[in-house]
């Protein structure tokens, strides 16, 4: 491992820090551990939060290689931050899609 847990645990607020400037939001949630992924070499940083009364996870996935963000998850697994990266076949059904929404907006009501 090239990091200790205390070292990803203070990147990790540091990444916490600029995606809350970046998108002008507040992540009111608190990062509590890092464990480190042997199979994925990859540190996995737990974040909880408060969800209608109920505990909640959120989680950062950070590179022990680079210290960088590799992705965030919140507690359904989708990828909350990062832009995603689609297919062109993806690209061509969510722009089918997109022209569906316009020529019938009371399917979306």
């Amino acid at each position: 491992m090239n990091h200790s847990a205390q070292e990803i645990l203070e990147i990790t607020q540091i990444i916490k820090e600029k995606i809350e400037k970046k998108y002008s939001i507040n992540l009111e949630h608190t990062i509590k551990r890092a464990r480190y992924s042997q199979e994925e070499k990859v540190w996995i940083v737990t974040a909880v939060f408060d969800l209608f009364g109920e505990e909640d996870y959120f989680f950062y996935h950070i590179s022990d290689k680079t210290g960088e963000l590799i992705r965030t998850l919140d507690g359904y697994g989708y990828d909350s931050y990062l832009p995603e990266k689609y297919t062109e076949e993806e690209k061509e059904n969510l722009k089918e899609w997109d022209e569906y929404e316009k020529e019938h907006p009371e399917d979306f009501i």
